[in-house]
């Protein structure tokens, strides 16, 4: 390992990227890089950066203008870690992608975060997932950033425990933030309070194209709330409702959505509970979307009357080229159904059954 950081120091290290778990030599590399200009691509994941090393990347990070990737994951940062970074990445502006996920990052954590994204202009890529106790509070002074921040492209939030209350702060940055395109927020204990001030940004929100929202606590009113929505917004391609507690009349609400929306490609719907009658609401949208390619229904209850709807509508749809079905009850019959359907339907060309 010495012989590595021997190699980076005298610019002999014939790549771009290091990926560095040593803990060991880990001061005597922060040390280096504070001249190295080759390395651009820096990945830290699963070292343990006790205060006094965070202290010496920042400082690092201070003076280092070639890295761009950088990836803190599972390193075991806190608030008081948090706090050394975030003033290194308000003078840093090299620094595009910032991987913060698994670690141990609060309100508090987030509230020096939140001064650094307001004045920092270079990181595109933000990902803060599993750092599970930002909660509604943290997400507060994160909304407050982007509200003046015009280059996170990309956010990841994913299992911070936002809940409505940080749903709510989130949504009213994003009616006038045009920055953000992918935004996952899956696993947050968004309820249907939640999704109405959501589906609200979004009817004005013109640059997400990306939305995950699995894994919540979806129901009824909060997927009637985003079909109104859906039926306007012309950006979201991708849309992840997997998880959530959408049944038959939720359904029935988003396909009215869906045969007049024609951005959304790919629609996750697994782990819910449309089953037959919602599978029948759907091939009715289904004759008349021609956007949707990417249709996942795994986990649904779906039996052998369902794939017959089903079945009917794919042989004249001409777009979904990719449809899983694991695991629901498809009986022999409802395998005919399909394999009826292949035969006249030239655009599948993947179906997952099991």
């Amino acid at each position: 390992m010495n012989n590595l950081i021997d190699k980076i120091k005298n610019n002999t290290y014939e790549s771009n990227k290091l990926k560095f778990k040593d803990n060991r030599y880990i001061k005597e590399l922060f040390e280096t890089l504070k001249f190295n200009y080759s390395i651009t691509y820096l990945d830290l994941s699963y070292n343990d950066i006790y205060v006094e090393r965070i202290k010496l990347l920042s400082e690092t990070l201070k003076i280092n203008s070639s890295i761009t990737y950088l990836n803190l994951c599972n390193t075991y940062i806190n608030n008081e870690k948090i706090r050394y970074l975030s003033e290194a990445l308000k003078i840093n502006y090299s620094i595009t992608f910032l991987d913060l996920s698994n670690n141990f990052i609060k309100k508090e954590g987030m509230i020096y975060l939140n001064e650094a994204l307001k004045v920092n202009s270079s990181i595109t890529y933000l990902n803060l997932r599993n750092n599970n106790n930002i909660k509604g509070e943290g997400i507060k002074y994160l909304s407050e950033a982007l509200n003046t921040n015009n280059s996170i492209t990309y956010l990841n939030l994913y299992n911070n425990n936002i809940n409505d209350t940080g749903i709510i702060y989130l949504s009213k940055t994003l009616k006038t933030n045009s920055a953000i395109t992918s935004l996952n927020l899956g696993y947050n204990y968004i309820n249907d309070e939640g999704i109405k001030y959501l589906s609200e940004a979004l009817r004005t929100n013109s640059s997400i194209t990306s939305l995950d929202l699995h894994n919540n606590n979806i129901n009824e009113d909060g997927i009637r709330y985003l079909s109104k929505t859906l039926k306007t917004n012309s950006a979201i391609t991708s849309l992840n409702l997997g998880l959530n507690n959408i049944t038959e009349n939720g359904i029935k609400y988003l396909s009215d959505a869906l045969k007049e929306n024609y951005s959304i490609t790919s629609l996750n719907l697994s782990f819910n509970f449309i089953k037959n009658e919602g599978i029948k609401y759907l091939s009715e949208a289904l004759k008349t979307n021609s956007s949707i390619t990417y249709l996942n229904l795994r986990y649904n209850d779906i039996k052998e009357e369902g794939i017959k709807y089903l079945s009917k509508v794919l042989k004249n749809n001409n777009s979904i080229t990719s449809l899983d079905l694991y695991n629901n009850d498809i009986t022999e019959d409802g395998i005919e159904y399909l394999s009826k359907t292949l035969q006249s339907n030239t655009t599948l060309t993947e179906i997952t059954l099991y």
